[in-house]
């Protein structure tokens, strides 16, 4: 059996399972023993593959790029920051089932500061700059290395390229991102099953930047 053949076959079990209320992990532990999958093939499949339930609901959730001009955007920034650095390292991306791109590089807390985070950072304000919100709030993990520095290093980019918005640090960013009004750019699902509107800013990035240079993984089920 080919690579992609082993996932397509797993992914249709994983959604076997997960339609009748298996829970998540467990289902994964199955599906994976019994298709001897490794350990990027099932971050694949749980970042993927959803109850259909869930898949309708999260895609009723995400608002068109039209519809963030004259609202809040509310970024989710270590989950967006990190995917954009994802794509330009040219590492796996997937399309999920529920609509929203993702990663799988598992780095949120380890996240360090590199070469690359300038060019997301600029990938990032130059989507905001097309996609014209009232004001742009970028809410960021406190705990997480160098976090401070990173919230003035955006806020300097807001201000040079003329945004109205701000980036904060704080010790609870899923608390302070599900209260606060506005669009709300994440991929992250509990996240997203917290809130009324979504908007998959990775997603936006890569169709409008990145397009011929990154490739996209998606699973059929």
């Amino acid at each position: 059996m080919k690579l992609e053949e082993k996932i397509l076959e797993a992914a249709k079990d994983y959604k076997y399972l997960l339609e009748r209320g298996y829970n998540k992990k467990s289902a994964l532990r199955f599906v994976g023993e019994k298709y001897l999958l490794s350990e990027t093939e099932r971050h694949i499949l749980y970042r993927t593959i959803f109850p259909e339930n869930e898949v309708i609901e999260r895609k009723r959730k995400l608002v068109k790029e039209d519809e963030v001009k004259n609202n809040v955007l509310v970024v989710d920034c270590y989950n967006v920051l990190i995917t954009i650095e994802t794509m330009l390292k040219n590492d796996i991306i997937l399309e999920a089932e529920d609509g929203y791109i993702r990663d799988i590089s598992a780095i949120f807390r380890k996240y360090k500061v590199t070469d690359l985070t300038q060019k997301a950072l600029n990938l990032i304000i130059q989507a905001i700059k097309n996609l014209k919100p009232t004001e742009t709030i970028f809410i960021i993990d406190q705990p997480i290395s160098k976090s401070g520095e990173l919230a003035a290093k955006i806020r300097k980019l807001l201000e040079e390229n003329n945004i109205k918005g701000t980036a904060k640090t704080t010790k609870h960013p899923d608390k302070e991102i599900t209260q606060t009004s506005g669009i709300i750019a994440t991929s992250d699902t509990i996240i997203i099953d917290k809130v009324g509107k979504t908007f998959d800013l990775p997603a936006y990035i890569f169709k409008k930047y990145l397009k011929d240079k990154v490739k996209l993984i998606k699973l059929e089920t």
